[in-house]
């Protein structure tokens, strides 16, 4: 508990000046109360702040209970300004402008309110930065999956192609021997695994199209990989162009959620949709494969097994939403993912239709 300190109590009859102090008060700030020159506010306030105090007597009405207060700096005897709640009133019962008021130190609070603000804006300022520094290094990301896609599809991409030609046209010379039929086969498959591996290291659709369109061609080839059943729902709402950063961390929040099922769930069936919610975006992406137990899994003690949980939930904070997990062992799992994202101005509706 704190400790209490004295009250200092004033009483006057005009808005400029004081006219009777207790001792705490003459204590506190040096000054007699036989002296009638020292009794101004000018004397224990700066003068920028007197009319603020003169407001307050002025307003006050007989009878009404002191909950009018001003916080303002008030002089002690020592030369230090100290932070001082002053509260007056008037009795209903006084027929002249008689008005009481106290004066309490509150220093001590008031300078622990402003290390709080403080510290809460360097906090902020932290975040914010550790939140810029992530986003520069998610696009460097980005900018090294796009030019890792592009060198392999220049380069064993083309190297690819011509080696199935060739196989193919000596295949069809020779007939076709069953051994020169599965090279060819092979050939063919690294040549779909490689564009699904393209596609997932830039997808080229995301950035001529939009998100729509590039999940559709990837859930199309990560379907037929995985020999899984994969649809996709889109809401009316839901817009068919977003900014750069929100198409990319929905992408890559989805493929991360998609390898999951992918990797665990033995799932026979997977559903995505995307929809538009009050002042949010949202993207759910539901299996019914095995599920598991959220609680051991994306507790902090769990970090081996949630490291692709962690890298989803820091995409989502990096577009402020979040990600969350339903799921229980043998009932499948649900990913929710949420944006906040406002409703399009109606001018914007009209440049972009």
């Amino acid at each position: 508990m704190g400790v209490l300190t004295p009250m200092m109590l004033l009483a006057g009859t005009s808005t400029d000046e004081w006219r009777e102090a207790n001792p705490c008060f003459q204590e506190f700030t040096g000054i007699s109360a036989q002296d009638p020159s020292e009794r101004r506010w000018e004397r224990i306030v700066r003068s920028n702040v007197v009319h603020r105090v003169q407001g307050l007597l002025a307003g006050l009405r007989p009878g009404d209970p002191p909950a009018r207060s001003l916080r303002i700096c008030v002089l002690r005897r020592d030369g230090v300004f100290r932070w001082c709640e002053l509260r007056a009133y008037r009795p209903a019962s006084t027929e002249d402008s008689r008005w009481f008021a106290s004066l309490a130190d509150v220093h001590a609070q008031r300078w622990s309110a402003i290390r709080m603000v403080r510290l809460r804006r360097t906090i902020e300022a932290g975040i914010v930065e550790r939140q810029s520094l992530v986003r520069k290094i998610v696009e460097a990301q980005e900018e090294e999956r796009s030019r890792m896609a592009a060198e392999l599809h220049d380069h064993l991409g083309q190297s690819l192609t011509a080696l199935k030609m060739a196989v193919s046209g000596d295949a069809l010379r020779r007939q076709a021997t069953g051994d020169s039929m599965v090279l060819v086969d092979l050939l063919q498959e690294t040549e779909r695994q490689l564009d699904h591996l393209t596609l997932s290291l830039r997808p080229y659709l995301l950035e001529v199209s939009g998100l729509q369109e590039a999940l559709s061609a990837y859930l199309a080839q990560w379907s037929t990989q995985h020999a899984v059943a994969i649809e996709l729902n889109v809401s009316a709402s839901f817009p068919r162009r977003m900014a750069p950063h929100l198409e990319v961390g929905f992408y890559r929040i989805i493929l991360a959620a998609l390898n999951n099922v992918a990797r665990h769930a033995c799932a026979s069936r997977v559903r995505v949709t995307l929809s538009r919610i009050p002042a949010a975006l949202s993207a759910v992406v539901e299996d019914d494969g095995a599920g598991f137990d959220v609680e051991p899994v994306l507790t902090p003690g769990a970090a081996r097994k949630r490291s692709g949980t962690v890298i989803m939930e820091q995409r989502a904070r990096l577009l402020g939403g979040t990600c969350t997990w339903e799921s229980s062992s043998g009932n499948g799992t649900r990913v929710r993912i949420r944006v906040p994202h406002a409703l399009p101005s109606r001018h914007q509706r009209l440049e972009n239709p």
